[in-house]
């Protein structure tokens, strides 16, 4: 029996394939810093549905890839999905990390348009913390990605959902080994938002 593999959609998004891959070979969870436990709590303050850290799992190829949302809005028939980014000072946010900050929400959103499963629950270190367990089954509803970057809002959307997931299933499974994992470093590293943009369309709101 092939043991699934769990991959972390931010790490996807924010670590080279060869960082990935030495994380797993070495059975090393990445600290905790300050900065992480300080956006955690921004966004929870920020948030005003009980639906915060909701998280879903798209199992392909014995891959386990998990997201989790930092707030899901249910309004009527519509679902608001939102991502916060915490800054110390507007004025000196960088090209790079918008988009990086806006690939993470578009993965997000296309994953949950191809997975199967519909059914997100909080996350479980958001429930060791003392929150309660939340469940929303997202099926027919119409969806909005936002993206909260300080005090400016982005709307995002993409157009190719499996475009944008094969791109980082293929990361995924490129950090199996160094020597993989360094090609697509060379191929890729710095260079996904110039491929993967013309996927994604998003407008300050």
């Amino acid at each position: 029996m092939i043991e699934n593999i769990n991959f972390s959609c931010a790490d996807l998004i924010k670590k080279s394939a060869k960082t990935i891959c030495y994380f797993r070979k070495k059975k090393k969870q990445q600290e905790v810093t300050p900065a992480m436990i300080k956006g955690n709590q921004m966004a929870e303050k920020k948030t005003i549905s009980e639906l915060k850290e909701m998280r879903g799992t798209y199992n392909i190829d014995n891959l386990l890839i998990h997201y989790t949302f930092d707030e899901i809005q249910k309004k009527n028939n519509k679902i608001v999905l939102i991502e916060h980014k915490n800054i110390e000072d507007e004025s000196d946010v960088e090209e790079w990390y918008v988009n990086y900050s806006l690939l993470q929400v578009a993965l997000y959103r296309a994953l949950l348009e191809i997975n199967p499963s519909k059914e997100y629950f909080t996350a479980k270190f958001f429930r060791k913390e003392g929150f309660n367990t939340n469940y929303i089954k997202i099926e027919n509803e119409k969806i909005k990605s936002i993206l909260y970057i300080g005090d400016k809002k982005y709307k995002v959307k993409i157009n190719s959902a499996h475009e944008i997931v094969n791109f980082y299933i293929t990361k995924a499974k490129a950090t199996f080994d160094y020597d993989s994992a360094i090609e697509w470093d060379v191929k890729w590293k710095f260079k996904e938002w110039d491929y993967l943009k013309r996927y994604i369309s998003y407008k300050l709101i």
